[in-house]
């Protein structure tokens, strides 16, 4: 039986882990794999790679590489809550270091002033990466980085891939709804807007939830909700009386 469960569990493991892939070669990584069909959900994909990593540290790199280069697609905030509500510790201290190790190498500091400060360390310290687990450990915590070994995942210095990399306008050519965050860089009217075209589209949400959502305060996505007005012909918001504040509401019609 438990030989059934663990090979179950592999198989489950495996095929997480390509689907996952793919959606980063839709992106631009040169995976040797065909890549998705569609745009994948970035702020979900990057939750998703958290729990991927350990058993791929290739992903680990060359997704680092690739949020230099690309990170201001990234909606900072809306990653702070998917994280923070969709991820154990573990996988946290995971994103944590993934995403500190980019910003060391250059990407958007946001990501560590938004997300990284906020995520949690890990309930044992140990190797990030499963084939660097065993009696050598202690090797890779000797020559970690002081981002993994704060969150105690520990991770050796690396070496970014910019040659994996897709160019910009082929990464916007299969993906031109990234041009849109792009102008944004990746602030809360990013994370505001992605919410409610990934969660919330059709639908109408409260204030305070979507703040709640976004891991922002209700004064700041007020303010992002009326600089968004002037973009999205469908966004409504309806002004009320309570404890929830306004009612936002995007109509299907503005995709």
């Amino acid at each position: 039986m438990t030989t059934a469960i663990s090979t179950t569990y592999q198989a489950a493991a495996r095929t997480a882990d390509r689907n996952v892939v793919r959606k980063w070669a839709r992106l631009g990584i040169g995976f040797n794999v065909e890549p998705a069909r569609k745009t994948p959900d970035l702020e979900q994909l990057l939750v998703a790679t958290a729990k991927v990593c350990p058993r791929n540290a290739r992903l680990f790199i060359l997704v680092a590489t690739w949020l230099k280069k690309f990170g201001i697609y990234v909606a900072a905030h809306r990653i702070k809550g998917l994280a923070t509500s969709q991820l154990d510790s573990d996988d946290q201290a995971t994103l944590a270091i993934l995403l500190g190790t980019a910003v060391e190498h250059g990407a958007p500091k946001l990501l560590r002033k938004i997300v990284v400060s906020e995520l949690a360390q890990a309930t044992t310290p140990g190797p990030l990466f499963e084939v660097d687990r065993g009696p050598l450990s202690d090797l890779i915590e000797a020559d970690a980085t002081e981002t993994s070994k704060h969150y105690g995942r520990w991770v050796q210095p690396i070496e970014l891939k910019p040659g994996a990399l897709r160019t910009p306008q082929w990464v916007l050519k299969k993906n031109p709804s990234l041009s849109w965050r792009a102008a944004h860089k990746g602030d809360l009217r990013c994370s505001v807007a992605e919410t409610l075209r990934r969660n919330m589209l059709g639908a109408t949400i409260s204030e305070s939830e979507l703040a709640r959502q976004c891991g922002a305060t209700r004064a700041a996505v007020r303010a992002a909700l009326h600089d968004l007005q002037f973009e999205f012909l469908g966004l409504k918001i309806i002004r009320q009386q309570g404890v929830r504040g306004s009612m936002i509401h995007l109509e299907k019609t503005t995709e």
